[in-house]
């Protein structure tokens, strides 16, 4: 069951004021991004949040999310 979800990936990307939310599917290792959303956002957050939510259900069990990699770009620090 949890195999098709071996190789997602979540990505956000920030390119000026523009925020671009892309998702792979995990099927496969070599799955490319494909964009969820994007938005333009005209302010500049100091701080960066990841959080998972369960979904729309009365109950489930816990499953730890593991990350194997995490990266940070920064442009300029203030």
């Amino acid at each position: 069951m949890y195999q098709v979800l071996a190789h997602s990936a979540l990505r956000i990307e920030k390119q000026g004021h523009l925020f671009r939310i892309l998702y792979a599917d995990g099927i496969a290792e070599t799955t490319s991004f494909k964009e969820v959303a994007s938005y333009e956002f005209t302010f500049q957050p100091r701080y960066v949040g990841l959080f998972a939510l369960r979904g729309y259900v009365d109950t489930s069990t816990a499953v730890p999310a593991r990350f194997t990699y995490f990266g940070l770009d920064c442009c300029k620090i203030r």
